[in-house]
């Protein structure tokens, strides 16, 4: 990829036929490119249908999208605005920015009628997809064929505001985003309003709120688990290239600090869920990844804040399962959790290079949790990643540090809370957060990495649902869960 970035198309292709020897599923891709391109070789329209076909039987949505380009645009083949359509339906699966130009293209066929039966209700919807993923085309598409500006739009969301080639490779982990004309990260945020709080270390001496502070600990190669304030949060790094996993709340540019430790550029952070102590620093970088559901909420501060700017504007590329992320020769794959428990919009990251799975807040505790879910949805949370089980040996949160074997508590205990035989008994449990602050005379103190009386999410998508809760234990792990759900 460096190498097809700067022309150097003879050397990117010898490449890209080797990564198709070996099986790479998009390798086909970009030889097609080349050959419809005319880019280190003779432009033929055939060949390029070819290898685009190779790819997309692949699953590779993006040479979908190019085999439906060349098939309403009769490039090499006859023009048949059908076989666009269907290769257009077959790389909108993805409903993210990735799978944005084939949802807007398909939108088009339908406001046309070429190829699909003329259907104004489905275009404006296949838009608006688009246009919530933050792709610019489809967003001007939808105001003109509606006459008016959208009612609901992301322009936050990176899409074709990035370079050529960069947004397209998002998905086969290709990372290099320029953002640099709609988004620059900002170099400092002011804590001073804050400077009289003070924030108790575990060995009781007390710093300043607006001093930066950082605890760093390696615990695995090229993987650090860091507290500035707040939860923890991870920095994994690859070959050119290293990632956040959350940011936390503490003052000081964690991104500088980040780029010391590990060497490397740190240029994204990918937000576990939305909350303000997992969120509060993505202004530093250059984007941040989330669920799209996090999106209006992350970065909104807490009670103790007030008085500091977050600014919220970064660019966000959302993300669903099964995402890639590739920091070049590291690949971490996105999880979704169905029925996120912690946080709407909650994702787990695995990295089996270092075989953790990263779980942000839904593992609070090592023997109990406490749900406001139901208990089949718990269950399929667990089976979820149940499947990637034998690729993690430790998992690494908001809370530190937890081993393999206490998902397979979790998971058998979800096990046992759908099982008809399952017995329980009233809840006598609190599901409020620990209040972790002292108020002196004059001066307020906060325990580090702790819950502040009065912080909670100022506006969530979280509905608690109603009535009597109940509990059960299972090989010593509790569940308490709302009585409606069992």
């Amino acid at each position: 990829m460096k190498a097809y970035r700067q022309g150097d198309y003879e050397k990117a292709l010898s490449y890209f036929y080797m990564a198709d020897s070996m099986g790479h599923k998009k390798a086909g891709r970009y030889i097609g490119l080349c050959y419809e391109n005319g880019q280190g070789l003779p432009k033929d329209y055939r060949k390029a249908r070819e290898w685009y076909e190779k790819s997309a039987n692949n699953d590779d949505i993006t040479s979908m999208y190019r085999l439906g380009q060349m098939y309403e645009k009769g490039e090499g083949v006859p023009v048949d605005d059908a076989k666009a359509a269907a290769w257009y339906k077959k790389s909108s699966y993805r409903t993210d920015f990735i799978g944005a130009p084939a949802l807007t293209a398909l939108a088009r066929l339908y406001a046309e009628g070429k190829g699909v039966p003329e259907s104004r209700e489905n275009a404006v919807e296949l838009y608006e997809l688009a246009d919530t993923a933050g792709y610019a085309p489809a967003h001007a598409a939808l105001t003109a064929l509606l006459g008016k500006v959208p009612d609901v739009h992301t322009p936050r969301v990176v899409t074709e505001q990035v370079s050529e080639g960069s947004s397209r490779d998002l998905a086969d982990g290709v990372t290099d985003i320029d953002v640099s004309h709609i988004w620059k990260p900002v170099e400092s945020i002011d804590f001073s309003s804050h400077h009289n709080v003070l924030i108790r270390n575990s060995d009781g001496t007390t710093v300043p709120m607006d001093e930066a502070w950082y605890e760093v600990k390696q615990i695995a190669p090229d993987t650090w688990q860091i507290r500035s304030d707040g939860d923890y949060c991870y920095l994994l790094a690859g070959d050119t290239m290293a990632v956040m996993i959350d940011c936390g709340y503490g003052a000081g540019n964690i991104r500088k600090e980040a780029e010391k430790i590990a060497g490397k550029p740190v240029k994204y952070v990918i937000n576990t869920h939305y909350h303000f102590d997992h969120t509060a620093n993505d202004a530093y970088f250059d984007a941040a990844f989330m669920s799209p559901i996090s999106v209006p909420y992350a970065t909104r501060p807490y009670a103790s804040f007030s008085g500091i700017d977050f600014l919220r504007d970064y660019p966000v590329i959302t993300v669903k399962d099964g995402y890639k992320l590739n920091l070049w020769n590291r690949e971490l794959t996105i999880l979704a959790f169905p029925h996120p428990n912690h946080a709407q919009g909650g994702i787990a990251i695995l990295d089996p290079t270092s075989r953790i799975l990263f779980t942000g807040d839904e593992f609070l505790f090592p023997n109990r949790i406490v749900l406001n879910i139901t208990l089949p949805e718990f269950a399929e949370n667990m089976k979820h990643l149940e499947t990637v089980r034998p690729l993690f040996d430790t998992m690494y949160g908001g809370p530190g540090e937890k081993d393999g074997s206490v998902f397979d508590a979790y998971y058998e205990a979800a096990m046992r809370g759908i099982m008809p035989d399952l017995s329980y008994e009233p809840s006598t449990s609190s599901n409020g957060p620990k209040r972790a602050a002292s108020t002196g005379s004059d001066t307020v103190i906060y325990d580090r990495g702790r819950v502040r009386p009065g912080d909670s999410a100022t506006v969530s998508p979280e509905k608690t649902l109603p009535g009597e809760r109940e509990t059960y234990t299972w090989n010593g792990f509790t569940v308490d869960f709302p009585k409606s759900s069992s």
